[in-house]
């Protein structure tokens, strides 16, 4: 569901981030590295927003319900752990502050973005050898091209 709302300049942007944080190769080639490589956390910038955007007038579908809970970071670890998965490539969910489905807009939405991204990158920065962070945004804002600048 998320998948389709990701837009080719947030996939640019993410692979980017992505690369810059290739992890290294195992030692064992013959180990296969098993990612699970579609992992949303909602910041706390993004908490509150969830309800909202999915009981919004412009959604044209029903939200999943787990998609509105909180996952805390140790409980996605555990969650990586329990399915067999070394890593997890975390996609930010900020770009649901500036959604064309958000109804009405959110006069802040660009502080959101700019919050919820920080707090994906840095939270795979954190677990560097288990998360990866791909930004989220919405490419027909004012603001995308500055914060895939940043």
């Amino acid at each position: 569901m998320i998948r389709r709302l990701l837009t080719a300049a947030g996939g640019v942007a993410a692979a980017m981030l992505l690369a810059a944080q290739a992890p290294a190769r195992p030692n064992d080639a013959s180990t296969p590295v098993k990612v699970d490589y579609h992992v949303h956390v909602h910041s706390p910038a993004i908490l509150a927003i969830p309800p909202a955007y999915c009981n919004s007038p412009g959604r044209t579908g029903k939200c999943d319900p787990a998609f509105q809970q909180a996952l805390p970071p140790r409980d996605l670890l555990a969650a990586l752990d329990r399915a067999g998965m070394r890593r997890g490539l975390v996609m930010s969910t900020a770009y649901l502050a500036e959604s064309p489905m958000m109804v009405p807009p959110l006069s802040n939405a660009a502080d959101i973005v700019r919050a919820a991204n920080d707090w994906t990158v840095a939270l795979a920065r954190h677990y560097p050898r288990r998360l990866s962070a791909f930004i989220g945004i919405n490419p027909l804002t004012p603001t995308a091209l500055s914060e895939i600048a940043r």
